[in-house]
């Protein structure tokens, strides 16, 4: 059955009925039960040897897994490049100490505000989601939704303005001000 040939392939199901449906993929009805179809094991094998993408296999680990979905363009928002982001404006030495004392996962973040401020030459950045400022700062989504919640508490950030309903998917978000003033006088 093309069921058990797909299980066994590793073929999705869309995949098999695309071949079935345009004739790649000899196959042919069952005569007691419609919605079956049955195809040679010869035809499916010979169709998997000159298969690239069968060939190159599944990824094994979740790693690659991860990575490979990583290189897939967004499907729901067109794809744009990311703002070249010129070097931080901020000190590279910890000069915070004490109670003030940010991070390592808070300064990735400010680090990444101030660089896109200084990329767009305001005390401002354009509207970013926490998507957008996880995958820039090397954490995940949540850990970004705190620690921006932890920098607007100390005062190193503030929300200045937020938009979720923007027909422009590229215009949502929320728009950050970085205090660098404060930062440098700390």
């Amino acid at each position: 059955m093309s069921t058990e040939a797909r299980i066994e392939f590793g073929l999705s199901s869309d995949m098999m009925t695309k071949l079935m449906a345009n004739g790649t993929l000899p196959n042919m009805t069952d005569p007691l039960d419609k919605r079956i179809k049955w195809v040679k094991r010869h035809d499916v094998e010979k169709l998997v040897a000159r298969s690239e993408k069968v060939q190159r296999g599944f990824p094994a680990t979740s790693t690659e897994r991860r990575d490979s979905r990583q290189r897939q363009p967004n499907r729901r928002s067109p794809a744009r490049a990311p703002l070249p982001l010129p070097p931080s404006p901020l000190p590279t030495h910890r000069e915070d100490t004490g109670a003030g004392q940010l991070k390592p996962s808070d300064r990735a973040v400010l680090d990444f505000l101030s660089r896109l401020c200084a990329a767009t030459g305001t005390d401002c950045t354009p509207p970013v989601g926490y998507r957008t400022i996880s995958g820039r700062s090397g954490i995940s989504p949540r850990q970004a939704q705190i620690c921006c919640d932890r920098l607007v508490g100390a005062r190193r950030i503030e929300r200045v303005g937020h938009d979720s309903g923007h027909p422009d998917r590229a215009q949502r978000g929320t728009v950050y001000r970085v205090l660098i003033a404060v930062l440098l006088s700390s």
